[in-house]
């Protein structure tokens, strides 16, 4: 849902994403064209990163087995 209540229709696949030489499959949602790109939460989990807002980047975090 979009921060104005809409709800649109978007297509959806599987993208082979490569960082670092490491390789994972992860969901990609399509804009229409023209839109902005946008990274999402679910990459940077995949990869291990969160985001410092500070430093305007992306590093790695700590991951946890539970």
């Amino acid at each position: 849902m979009t921060a104005d209540g809409r709800l649109p229709e978007r297509d959806v696949a599987l993208a082979d994403v490569r960082l670092n030489g490491e390789a994972l499959p992860t969901p990609v949602v399509f804009a229409d064209p023209g839109g902005l790109a946008l990274l999402g939460a679910v990459t940077p989990e995949e990869f291990g990163l969160g985001v410092d807002p500070l430093g305007r980047r992306v590093v790695p975090v700590p991951s946890y087995a539970v």
